[in-house]
């Protein structure tokens, strides 16, 4: 079943208004469905932070962004889309799904070495 996303947007934001009183908070949506919220401890996240980590340093923080992608894994809380987006900046190079669509190869080339690890670790059952 598809809850329509402008009475799931009126709930958290019930609920936002509820735990931070203060000026009344309102929204205005187009999104055909509900956000895609997830679980910032779950284990299957937490292992894709330790290899991004283990790659990356301390050169980008891994931040979690809700971007509208990864429509594969949306109502799958088993499943976390990730992707080479290590800057908010988007515009050329970066133009995903859209005019000449591209990424910066550095951030193409990240992105292989944390999933290829990702998935190492998890053969090893690390």
């Amino acid at each position: 079943m598809i809850v329509p996303a402008n009475h799931i947007f009126a709930e958290l934001v019930s609920r936002f208004e509820a735990g931070h009183p203060g000026p009344e908070v309102s929204f205005t949506t187009r999104n055909a469905t509900t956000p895609d919220l997830r679980n910032t401890d779950n284990p299957h996240l937490l292992r894709l932070k330790a290899a991004f980590i283990k790659v990356v340093g301390d050169t980008h923080p891994f931040e979690l962004r809700a971007i509208g992608g990864g429509t594969d894994a949306k109502g799958h809380p088993e499943l976390i889309a990730a992707g080479p987006l290590f800057t908010a900046t988007f515009g050329p190079p970066i133009n995903y799904h859209g005019l000449n669509e591209a990424a910066p190869m550095e951030d193409l080339e990240l992105s292989a070495k944390i999933l290829f690890l990702l998935l190492l670790d998890t053969v090893r059952g690390s």
